[in-house]
């Protein structure tokens, strides 16, 4: 029964029908007697008279209707074939998985600006610059304290982003403790710092009291010399200062 069932369901427009089919023909042939019970009963049978074997033949025709009722029910549909199937199709019908961000740790409080400038979030790296002032950086710990021009919302959308952005938690406190001055703040002081050294500068003086009126908007290092950052000894090429000009 079994192989002429595979010749079937092969042949089939329909091979899953064509299969419970088969399993619902060796569903009803359980019941019946094997041969050696048959060839037993009909010398039994040839003894005792034709009234022994009527009822012996009776018997799996009485039983037939009741399995053919309970032959569908087995679950899943489809028998030990369909059941073997049945886990290679959830696993092709399911939706991938996705992946965890892999970590990223941060050593440095610049470290987290340039994360931000990576994930292209300029509104958060200037805030970062602008609004942040930093007492405690660790990773996964960030305590700071804000400038009155802070959003509201900093605090969370920094934890948010940073759990995003390194694949683990991080902890965003505000501290009561005033913190070092942001970023802006200490790079506009030590552009004063420049300028008050450059107007101090022989050369500078000369060109200041020669053009009245003209002032040192900008310090930048003399052409040719490798620009250092924060290098707070670079003089300014005077060679061609005009009033008001940056030199």
């Amino acid at each position: 029964m079994l192989l002429k069932g595979l010749a079937e369901v092969d042949a089939a427009g329909r091979p899953l029908a064509a299969a419970e089919m088969v399993l619902v023909r060796i569903a009803y042939a359980a019941d019946l007697p094997t041969p050696d019970e048959v060839v037993r009963a009909l010398s039994d049978s040839a003894q005792r008279g034709n009234g022994g074997g009527a009822t012996m033949s009776a018997a799996p025709r009485a039983e037939a209707p009741a399995r053919s009722q309970a032959a569908p029910r087995p679950e899943p549909r489809g028998g030990p074939r369909a059941a073997l199937s049945a886990p290679v199709t959830a696993a092709l019908d399911a939706p991938p998985a996705t992946a965890a961000a892999p970590a990223r740790a941060l050593a440095r409080f610049e470290d987290l600006i340039a994360l931000a400038a990576e994930k292209r979030d300029l509104n958060t790296k200037a805030a970062l610059e602008r609004d942040v002032r930093l007492v405690r950086f660790e990773d996964g710990t960030l305590e700071i304290a804000l400038e009155p021009s802070a959003a509201k919302t900093l605090v969370g959308d920094l934890s948010k982003k940073l759990n995003e952005w390194t694949g683990r938690r991080w902890m965003v406190a505000v501290s009561a403790e005033a913190g070092a001055p942001s970023l802006r703040t200490q790079a506009e002081a030590r552009k004063a710092e420049l300028k008050d050294t450059v107007r101090g500068d022989p050369l500078v003086q000369a060109v200041l009291s020669r053009f009245p009126g003209a002032e040192i908007v900008d310090v930048r290092p003399p052409a040719g010399a490798a620009a250092t950052e924060g290098d707070d000894t670079a003089l300014p090429d005077t060679g061609d200062a005009t009033p008001g000009d940056e030199e």
